[in-house]
């Protein structure tokens, strides 16, 4: 099948107690790591000290769309190879009920004899069934209490979590932290992958710095209400805890509660706590600004400081987030928004389509970016430019850049590129330009092995197959696609 379009994808944070995550990207695209890079922003005046009325934490734009993303025939499938009304998913893709798949006609997601829970595997050793994967050449169920987890980016079911490999209930004290370490049960937060007790007398603070009863925040650890804050790190009395606030400590203006300040849009300079997070100011803990506004790093001692974002012309939000138009995280000087129709991404080749959306890059085709796993169209080759720019398809029948006018043909670069050749280049500047290859030193010698599918090694960027994970190898070990 044809890889048409690669997408320069903006990277979603999990907020709230939401576990869910956004659906699988197509293997028709290429996710492309964000630049996280901010520039130095000189400031040349002291903070404002009015206190923002809207501190809040960035949240994403609505991404939805009017139809379904994933799960129906011809689409990607959803997580854990879940395709709608019983359909088979083949190769990332959903086939519908009594469509051919792996040389059987499917049904229950099965594809005849292979598939399924209890039944063999299918080519490439993959299941088409939601909710299984292929284990000792057969299919097991994974993603439920108490079974192992699937693989990919959605590992478990609702409500449960991944810990050790298998899957169980997740959120409440004492058990796993569910995805993206959210805790569902009151006064409790993620540490070291366990939800934990939090805001009690004693107990570590609670999110933004809150304690229960009352209590008061205090260097990072609730003080039961009506009892002494103690002393700040300099030796002042903090005075009593009362409704929440020591009586001589965290307010504007006032001595840090030992380097923490609860109330809310400021935080802890210099043992007093100053207001943060609006334009111009000095940006709260975290990194974090009011809506609107992103924390911008400083420049020769000076504090990072917080700068408007989110529409056309200004800097992308955090998370890479535009209010208007998309994120344009290749932009010169840094992630930028740009309004809707206008140019974005690799070398302005792209197009933002709607507020809110990823720039949309072709790939594959001749001089355009390669696609995922260094794939490019016609058996063209993905190769790198001779001044080091970003790999670039060349077409097939066409002499590879820096080849010594080497033809590309099928993925490889005359005797180098391809699978199962040695790698093109030279000393430790060595790749393979062949789809789904990694180059890889045995030695002296450099070979292009295969990579992206079940058990083999992570292409380059961390890339595997849909419905596959990129899991960190031990001791010395290359990471994995499983």
């Amino acid at each position: 099948m044809k890889r048409v379009a690669l997408v320069v994808a903006v990277a979603v944070a999990g907020c709230g107690g939401s576990s869910e995550l956004p659906p699988l990207v197509s293997d028709l695209s290429v996710v492309v790591a964000p630049d996280l890079s901010v520039p130095d922003l000189a400031v040349q005046q002291p903070p404002d000290l009015t206190v923002p009325a809207d501190l809040v934490v960035v949240i994403p734009p609505d991404l939805t769309t009017d139809g379904p993303l994933c799960g129906d025939p011809g689409m990607e499938c959803c997580a854990n190879n879940t395709c709608s009304g019983g359909g088979c998913c083949v190769g990332g893709f959903c086939i519908a009920p009594g469509g051919l798949c792996n040389g059987g006609i499917c049904g229950n997601g099965s594809c005849g004899q292979c598939g399924a829970v209890a039944q063999a595997c299918c080519d490439k050793m993959t299941c088409t069934a939601p909710g299984t994967q292929c284990t000792n050449n057969f299919c097991v169920a994974c993603g439920g209490g108490g079974q192992a987890c699937c693989g990919g980016l959605v590992p478990c079911g609702p409500g449960l979590g991944c810990r050790n490999m298998i899957c169980s209930s997740c959120g409440g004290l004492g058990e796993n932290c569910c995805a993206n370490n959210v805790c569902s049960a009151p006064n409790t937060q993620c540490a070291n992958g366990v939800c934990g007790a939090c805001g009690g007398p004693g107990q570590a603070c609670c999110g933004n710095n809150t304690c229960t009863n009352g209590g008061c925040c205090v260097g990072g650890t609730c003080v039961a209400d009506m009892q002494s804050c103690g002393q700040s790190q300099g030796g002042v009395d903090l005075g009593k805890c009362a409704a929440g606030a020591c009586s001589q400590c965290g307010d504007i203006g006032m001595p840090c509660c030992r380097a923490t300040c609860p109330k809310a849009g400021s935080t802890c300079q210099n043992d007093i706590c100053v207001v943060c997070g609006g334009p111009g100011q000095i940006c709260c803990a975290n990194n974090t600004c009011s809506k609107g506004n992103l924390c911008k790093a400083g420049q020769m001692g000076m504090p990072s400081t917080c700068v408007a974002c989110g529409a056309p012309g200004q800097p992308c939000c955090a998370n890479n987030t535009c209010t208007t138009g998309c994120c344009d995280t290749v932009a010169q000087g840094g992630a930028a928004c740009v309004a809707v129709n206008n140019q974005c991404g690799f070398n302005k080749t792209g197009t933002c389509p709607k507020d809110g959306a990823a720039c949309v890059v072709p790939c594959g085709d001749a001089t355009q970016l390669c696609c995922a796993g260094n794939t490019c169209n016609g058996g063209g080759c993905c190769a790198p430019l001779m001044n080091g720019a970003q790999a670039t398809c060349t077409p097939a029948g066409a002499n590879c850049p820096g080849m010594n006018a080497m033809m590309c043909a099928m993925g490889a670069c005359g005797n180098c590129g391809g699978k199962g050749q040695t790698c093109c280049g030279s000393g430790f500047n060595r790749y393979c330009t062949a789809p789904e290859t990694l180059c890889q030193f045995q030695g002296m010698n450099a070979t292009c092995n295969a990579c992206g599918q079940k058990g083999q090694p992570c292409c380059t960027g961390s890339y595997c197959e849909m419905g596959l994970a990129c899991m960190p190898g031990g001791m010395g070990q290359p990471s994995t696609c499983n």
